[in-house]
């Protein structure tokens, strides 16, 4: 990543100076005329002449930023000193708008700690030209920090959101087929549009006195329901028979990526030692996936058991991965999970 910024910002400085050189050197009226044959030499190129020296790559420290000073804090330098709550992770997006009125197309944040830096690419062209370089095993940032330390802590597989290398790359060409091709994507639509009818009947049903509905809480039943039936091939019932398991399911979640943004906007105390917040952490997680792997084991049995028997169905997401020889039963889940 660090290479990748540097010959963005060199790039950008040798642009500059090859439009704005003038030529340094003049070509007599003899030289520009005289025959490569008879003087003994070729004819001297104007645009090799005038061409300026290379420049030097510049270093990563070079990249414009605020520092360790706080991203969230910047609307507000003071802010800095003070400890992050609900509303200044809102700010989040806002901030990100003044670095880059401050500093840039290209801005690096110290994030303190030992975290290393953080590097902003706003120019679309730039995060490109970043996106095209990395190549058959891009690095990847963990998608959440807190995941990936619960994971490991209970012995899990990271999921492809927080691995890299060959393994990751082994698991992502194998959920490729099943997930990025055009063709394999148009399979799921009628089960798509099957949840959509249904949550058109189920917001009709949920109308109050006043003709209004908490499309919050029903969009979370909403997801669920399509993501079941997308991935585990069967109806979870979150319109209906299971919907406070359903509610109770997205409220813990939610609840996860909250916690999850406020340790990451915080000094990371959590990695070394067991905070309040890390405890409520876990047991979240814990009771999260309580729910998550009893679906994922009886997806794989089911599946394993249809594909024993010779089934010649269309192969859906799991259906796929579960007959794909060289995915193991955790392999599967892991992908289930990401």
């Amino acid at each position: 990543m660090r290479r990748v910024c540097e010959r963005l910002l060199v790039s950008d400085l040798r642009m500059a100076c090859r439009n704005s050189a003038t030529s340094s050197a003049a070509i007599s009226n003899h030289d520009a005329t005289e025959c490569p044959i008879t003087s003994g030499g070729p004819v001297k190129c104007p645009e090799e002449a005038a061409a300026p020296p290379p420049q030097a790559s510049r270093p990563f420290s070079a990249i414009p930023g605020p520092g360790q000073l706080s991203m969230v804090g910047l609307r507000d330098l003071r802010s800095s000193m003070r400890r992050f709550d609900e509303t200044s992770i809102r700010g989040y997006f806002g901030a990100l708008v003044d670095l880059h009125a401050m500093y840039g197309d290209v801005v690096r944040v110290e994030q303190g700690w030992g975290r290393g830096a953080v590097v902003h690419i706003f120019d679309p062209e730039d995060a490109k030209k970043v996106l095209m370089a990395d190549g058959r095993q891009p690095h990847i940032v963990p998608l959440q920090e807190t995941t990936q330390k619960y994971r490991e802590m209970k012995g899990m597989n990271p999921g492809l959101g927080n691995l890299n290398g060959e393994e990751w790359y082994r698991l992502r060409s194998a959920v490729q087929q099943a997930m990025m091709r055009p063709q394999a994507v148009l399979q799921y639509l009628p089960f798509v549009n099957q949840v959509a009818d249904d949550l058109i009947k189920h917001i009709n049903g949920s109308l109050d006195k006043k003709g209004e509905a908490d499309m919050r809480l029903i969009s979370g039943r909403w997801a669920l329901e399509a993501a079941g039936l997308t991935v585990f091939e069967k109806r979870l019932g979150a319109f209906d028979d299971n919907m406070k398991w359903a509610d109770k399911l997205v409220a813990i979640n939610r609840e996860i990526f909250q916690l999850s943004a406020k340790l990451k906007f915080s000094a990371p105390f959590y990695k070394l030692v067991s905070t309040p917040k890390w405890r409520k952490m876990v047991e979240l997680e814990d009771s999260f996936y309580a729910e998550a792997m009893t679906l994922i084991e009886e997806a794989i049995k089911k599946l394993k058991e249809k594909a024993a028997a010779g089934s010649s169905e269309n192969l859906r997401f799991a259906s796929h991965l579960v007959n794909k020889d060289e995915l193991s039963d955790s392999d599967v889940a892991v992908s289930f999970n990401f």
